[in-house]
Formats: structure tokens, sequence, C-alpha cells
């Protein structure tokens, strides 16, 4: 390792369906390992969880709130590797917490990116029915949650992570044991707060895009949606909206998830609307470059939603809602849009002022100039080490 850098661990579970968070740890280790540091990584992945009877159900939720297993071979990783910083991602359900504290033990700063607000709420996205909830904010023990079956509608899931969260608040998990948080919005840092994490510790460093694609020019004939299909994404809003504009692009829709079926019946009503599944990373961003623009109509506090700087980073600009963090991406009439969350006759009103594309070409200018002045790779490297240097000062032994 070349003196000076840092040795980091990234510890990641990965769910059964890729995600903007295995997007962002991948692109920060390749921008670790440009600038010189050794990066190892500490991984599990959902896809290899085939229990079904409630026996071995119940084992793994246990084990989601303290997996003894893990912090033992996680601790041995750490000390074979001469990590020096430990920097997590999701460590739901195969890891567990107990993670944390075999890095304590060890003297070893930990980080912690906050993807979601998962520490608070056992649904993730304080969403609930179609809206915004904030019932369990503040409370001891998420009832609430658990009676709603909040999490993907699995009540001894959702259990599992309102036990996790209560178990680890009276532990002073979140509160003592972690040195630093990284939010990517204000806003989401203020939930965050509100959540009970603590203000000292949580620094704002939004994600960037690796390596930077060329921008497009947005010629394909086709405005773009790119997520998981998911009620709490608004994709309805847009299919509703779209029917009502009618504009001449087409409304091309890339992802996947539980909605799959009723996005394929709003296709089917709309022969200006395709569904095209699933799609790589070099394929989206490909989408991107020929798309108009995108349309990010997400109902949720997201905690950044990382679709919108790629797509300013293709010069492609963003009709999106003005909700959580947002507004702190997207400047009205700048690089793209606003509108209100569910408001289908705004959402038309956007897309018809964005179907013009002489009116539009300045937007696609500062949609890309947003991108390299506000989301460097250069900027962003120097904020993680900062923070990397935060951890490092408050680091002690457990």
């Amino acid at each position: 390792m070349i003196p000076g850098k840092l040795s980091v661990a990234r510890i990641h579970n990965y769910y059964r369906s890729p995600g903007g968070e295995d997007q962002t740890m991948a692109a920060e280790i390749a921008l670790l390992r440009q600038n010189g540091h050794r990066v190892e990584t500490f991984t599990r992945n959902n896809s290899n969880i085939h229990e079904t009877d409630l026996l071995a159900r119940a084992s793994l939720a246990i084990n989601a709130v303290w997996n003894s297993s893990i912090k033992k071979s996680f601790k041995r990783f750490l000390q074979e590797r001469s990590i020096e910083i430990a920097h997590f991602h999701n460590t739901m359900p195969l890891i567990s917490p107990s993670a944390y504290y075999a890095a304590a033990e060890a003297a070893i700063p930990i980080v912690q990116t906050v993807h979601n607000y998962r520490t608070f709420c056992p649904g993730v996205t304080l969403f609930r029915d179609g809206s915004i909830c904030e019932a369990c904010i503040g409370r001891r023990f998420a009832f609430s949650a658990v009676r709603h079956r909040c999490y993907r509608g699995d009540r001894l899931a959702t259990l599992t992570q309102a036990v996790t969260n209560a178990v680890h608040q009276s532990m002073q998990t979140y509160s003592s044991v972690i040195d630093a948080y990284i939010c990517m919005t204000e806003f989401s840092r203020r939930k965050a707060i509100e959540g009970g994490l603590p203000a000292d510790r949580i620094h704002v460093k939004p994600h960037f895009v690796y390596p930077v694609p060329e921008p497009g020019n947005g010629d394909g004939g086709y405005a773009v949606y790119i997520g998981r299909l998911v009620p709490e994404k608004g994709w309805r809003t847009l299919t509703r909206a779209w029917g009502l504009a009618r504009p001449s692009l087409k409304l091309r829709i890339i992802g996947d998830g539980p909605d799959r079926e009723a996005v394929q019946h709003a296709c089917a009503e709309n022969p200006n609307i395709e569904w095209v599944g699933q799609r790589d990373y070099k394929n989206v961003i490909s989408a991107l470059q020929g798309a108009a623009f995108l349309v990010f109509p997400s109902e949720w506090y997201e905690t950044f939603g990382r679709v919108i700087i790629e797509s300013l980073a293709c010069g492609t600009p963003v009709i999106a809602t003005a909700i959580g963090g947002h507004p702190d991406m997207v400047t009205d009439n700048y690089d793209g849009l606003l509108f209100s969350p569910r408001d289908v006759d705004g959402l038309a009103a956007n897309i018809a002022q964005m179907e013009d594309a002489r009116a539009t070409a300045a937007m696609r200018r500062n949609a890309r100039r947003t991108c390299e002045t506000r989301y460097s790779i250069e900027q962003n490297y120097a904020r993680l080490i900062d923070i990397y240097e935060a951890a490092r000062s408050r680091a002690k032994p457990c």
C-alpha cells in the first residue's frame, strides 16, 4: 500500500435485486483504489436465503438482531487484513449490527452510509398506504409498523427490524458505537437527526457518477423512467400523466419489481408507453443519453435518488417531485422541473413543457453543468477522506 493511504473495509449485505446501494459502493471502491487506497470487501447476499419454514425464518430473524458467528468472522477479517476504516452500507439481515462491535473492539473507526431510514422506520421508507408515514419516529418500539406489516407486507420481517432497532437503541449502538454517518442531502440529514442519530456525527456527502459518461443529445424520441416498480416510486402518477399529456414522445420504463404486471397492464392500455425490463448500468446510461428527459416521480423521502445525478451527468434534464431531497438536487426551470407528489395535472404540464426541445436546450447544458460543479469526483473524494479522518479522530476502544 502507498504510504499515507488507508486500508478500508467495505461491508454490505446485498439485496436480491441490484440497486443504488450496490452502485454507490462499487463507485466509491473504484474511486478509493484509483487514489492508491487498499479496499477489501466483506459481503453477504440475500439471494442465498432459501428458508421458507417458520423455524428457519425465526432463526434468521434472531441472527439479524445479533449474529455471533458473523461478529467472530468479521473481527478475524479485520485483523488479518490490517483494516484502518470499516465503512458499512447495509447489515440486514445476514451480517447484523454485531459487526459494528467487532470493529469497535478492534478500535477501528466505523462509518455508516445512511441509504434509507431503517434504524427508525422498520418499513425503511417512511411511507405507508400511499403516503408519508412518520408514526414510528421517536418511539421506543415500532408497534405501528408491526401492526401494518410495513416491511414488504411481512409481519415477521417487520418485527425483526423493529426488534433490531429497539435492541440496538437500548445498547446505544447507533448513538455511541458508530463514529460517522454519511447522508446524501441536507434533508435526509435532518430526518436522521429526528430519528435519533447523533447530529454531530452526521456528514453530508452526495453520491457521484463514476466513470463520468459523455453527455447525450437526447434525440432518441423518448423520455425515461428508471427505478423499481413499487408504489412509492410514483410510476402510477407518471403513466396517468402520460396519458393525459399525450406527448409525441414515447415513455420508456426501465426497471422491475412487485408492480411489474400492473405496469405491463398500463403499457397495454397506452401504446405510447413501453416497459423494457431491468437493464444493466451501461444500458441505463445509454438510455439516459438518448432520452429527452428523465421523470423521477417518487412519492417517498428518497435519501438521494442516484439516477437523478446519472441523468444530469448525461446532460439530460429531470422532472422530479418536490419532496425530500429532490429540491436539493434539481433546480426548477434550470436543469429540470419540479411538481407535487401525486399531482397528475402538474406532471402532465411539465411533460408538455419538456417536449419542446428548443425550450429545454439550455436545461441540457445546465444539467451537465450541475453535475460538474456539485457532484464532481474530485469534490466527492476530498469529502470522503475528510469524513474518514473525522471518524478516526473519534474512534476509541469499545
